[in-house]
């Protein structure tokens, strides 16, 4: 017997009534950390801790004989190491003696294990709580279940113990999904195969539950089936959560349906994951063709965001929110690869670590077309306003016609951000064309200009290409790059100059062409139809131009005209006559001294120098065009009478030599 208690795992003490212990096997030695004689002699309650040693004692003395005490104390050891032990006190008689026999368990490890598993559960029942997912247990041939606290929460039933019945939760399941769960929960039991299912279950005030749980078998240790465990989850804010996401989804999808702008979304790597049928619209492509495929696809280089560097820094920006948008004027790239001109509005949607661009682009190709008409129209009002008002000045100050037309050209020539510009001109009598004007980086140029003596001024109407068709047509025409094109006179010079290109615009009087412009520019170019327009009125300045310079030069001509008759008129009327009366004093002087005469001679030739000298001072008076000395102080009656004595005073002549020399002052004026 000695030897089977040397060998027992549990401490033995054995102790009489007063708790001092007489034995102890090695267990007990080993438990307490001493050798067998240190332990004799000392109290079992040096070792064990107690509420209070005196009561401890009392109890052991009035245990009853043949009756079992069950304790759980803690219990210190020699190393100073606590340890807590479950103690067995059996009151008995042995040899004749009132002992006590302890036997003591170390029980610490398995109350720190208890203590986990108690911890755990907390955990799980806490965890359980939190996400709303609740565990059971179910013996499927008994209908036993084992809910968790969770689970009962979830279907409305009391904390365990006990857990209801199989039948009592098939009661509350909606009648229309009882016999799926049944029918699920018995697959799942005989196949051993996870089940999913979902249903509703009514709680006893009537409140209905979307539920979602998965059965999973239990197998025992021959791997059979014996019952059913699995998880529980209370879905119904989730689901109703789901069903509004789809209506607010399908009222999303229908405002995508009927926007007339692209919308797009895009990743951080830039990869199209949204693309409506607006964009397809504005795009040309279906969603099918773009889903997936970089945003450059759509929007060239010179859209901000087409790297990836400038993407993440804008994913990076602080101050760009989901609730803040960046709107800029971008370029977008249609199907057909012809660019558009967009507004575009980029936002920012922060999805922890993934970011999300949505591009709302509208084409403002329409918009842009009316702005840059608008601004042609002004540029067409302010051009022709310009070149009227710099005609109007030059007919002022210009004191040469043909400078009329110039800032006309100058009007033309920057109002297109022209290189240079020539007037031509049909002459009606032989059919050519004239050449008129030129403006050009040398300055304003006429057709009597020194530098045009290399070309003939004057051109068959065939001699531009153009030409023809400008005259039947009364549209202009465009040399789009006259280095390809067919040659004409001027060619090489005008490209020694650095022209390209030639616009050719009719000049019109009264609905007829009667000569052309030529606008040349220094780079091939497109014009537009506001700019043709404003090409057209521009022609027509410079053709009144034109016809102002021409009626002035006639005008001139005409005043010269009428000034040279006038001094004739002037001359013949007084320096003819004074000329008359000098020849006939003359003749009378000669024919006094050829009578011998002498002193009427004399009187006759004072009478001629007189004369002469009246003449002379009234030459000065004609050229002038002011009154003859003659009427200086006196009126017409009274000169004419000075004019009849002086004729009196005059011997008379032989009439013959007179009239010859008159006749002879009439033929030479």
């Amino acid at each position: 017997m000695e030897g089977i208690i040397a060998h027992v795992a549990d401490a033995l003490f054995v102790v009489e009534p007063g708790g001092w212990i007489i034995d102890a096997n090695p267990a007990a030695c080993a438990l307490l950390g001493y050798a067998k004689p240190e332990v004799l002699g000392f109290s079992l309650w040096d070792f064990i801790s107690a509420a209070s040693r005196e009561e401890s004692r009392s109890s052991l003395a009035n245990m009853r004989f043949e009756t079992t005490a069950i304790l759980q104390r803690m219990c210190r050891g020699k190393a100073g190491v606590i340890k807590q032990i479950d103690l067995r006190l059996t009151r008995c008689r042995l040899a004749n003696r009132d002992q006590i026999i302890v036997v003591c368990r170390d029980v610490t490890e398995q109350k720190l294990l208890a203590d986990r598993l108690r911890q755990s559960e907390r955990h799980l029942a806490e965890g359980q709580r939190l996400t709303r997912t609740g565990s059971w247990v179910l013996d499927f041939l008994t209908g036993e279940t084992d809910w968790s606290v969770e689970t009962c929460r979830i279907f409305g039933f009391p904390d365990p113990p006990p857990s209801p019945h199989y039948r009592e939760f098939q009661a509350r399941v909606r009648s229309e999904d009882r016999d799926a769960v049944d029918r699920g929960l018995r697959k799942s039991f005989e196949t051993g195969e996870p089940q999913p299912l979902e249903y509703d279950f009514v709680l006893p005030n009537g409140v209905r539950k979307r539920i979602e749980t998965i059965s999973q078998p239990v197998r025992d240790e021959s791997g059979a089936i014996v019952k059913l465990m699995g998880t529980v989850m209370d879905v119904t804010e989730r689901k109703q959560a789901e069903a509004a996401i789809r209506a607010a989804k399908s009222r999303f999808e229908g405002i995508l349906e009927i926007a007339e702008d692209a919308i797009i979304s895009v990743d951080a790597r830039q990869r199209i994951g949204l693309f409506n049928q607006g964009a397809e619209t504005v795009f040309g492509y279906a969603a099918a063709e773009v889903i997936g495929q970089p945003l450059e696809l759509l929007l060239p280089a010179r859209f901000a965001f087409a790297h990836q560097g400038q993407v993440e820094a804008f994913a990076r920006a602080p101050e760009i929110s989901r609730s803040m948008a960046e709107r800029r004027e971008v370029f977008g790239r249609r199907k057909d690869g012809r660019e558009f001109p967009a507004e575009a509005s980029i936002s920012k949607l922060d999805l922890g670590e993934e970011v999300v661009f949505t591009v709302i682009l509208r084409d403002i190709t329409e918009r842009k077309q009316a702005a840059e008409a608008l601004r042609a129209s002004e540029k067409f009002a302010r051009g022709q306003a310009e070149a009227l008002a710099r005609t109007l000045d030059a007919l002022v100050r210009e004191s040469e016609p043909e400078r009329i037309v110039e800032p006309v050209l100058r009007t033309i020539t920057q109002q297109l951000e022209a290189h240079s510009s020539s007037v031509w001109l049909m002459d009606e009598t032989n059919g050519l064309m004239v050449f008129e004007f030129a403006l050009d980086a040398g300055g304003f140029k006429t057709k009597a200009d020194a530098g045009r003596v290399a070309i003939s001024t004057a051109q068959k109407n065939d001699a531009v290409w153009p030409w023809p068709e400008v005259f039947r047509t009364g549209r202009p025409s465009v040399l789009a790059d006259i280095r390809k094109g067919p040659d004409f006179p001027w060619r090489n010079q005008v490209l020694a100059q650095g022209v390209v290109c030639i616009l050719i615009v009719p000049m019109l009087i009264a609905g007829e062409v009667r000569g052309v412009i030529g606008i040349r520019f220094a780079q091939a170019r497109a014009f537009r139809p506001e700019e043709m327009e404003l090409a057209q009125a521009l022609a027509h300045q410079a053709m009144l131009a034109t016809q102002l310079a021409r009626l002035l030069a006639q005008n001139r001509r005409s005043a010269a005209l009428a000034e040279r008759n006038r001094l004739a008129r002037d001359m013949h009327d007084t320096l003819a006559q004074g000329f008359t009366g000098v020849i006939v004093q003359l003749e009378a002087a000669a024919a006094a001294d050829s009578k011998g005469l002498a002193n009427e001679a004399k009187v006759h030739l004072c009478r001629a120098g007189e004369l002469a000298r009246e003449s002379l001072k009234e030459a000065p008076r004609s050229v002038r065009a002011l009154r003859p000395r003659a009427l200086e102080g006196k009126n017409l009656s009274e000169a004419l009478k000075d004019l009849a004595q002086k004729r009196m005073a005059l011997k008379p002549v032989p009439k013959l030599s007179c009239l010859r020399r008159r006749a002879q002052i009439t033929v030479a004026y």
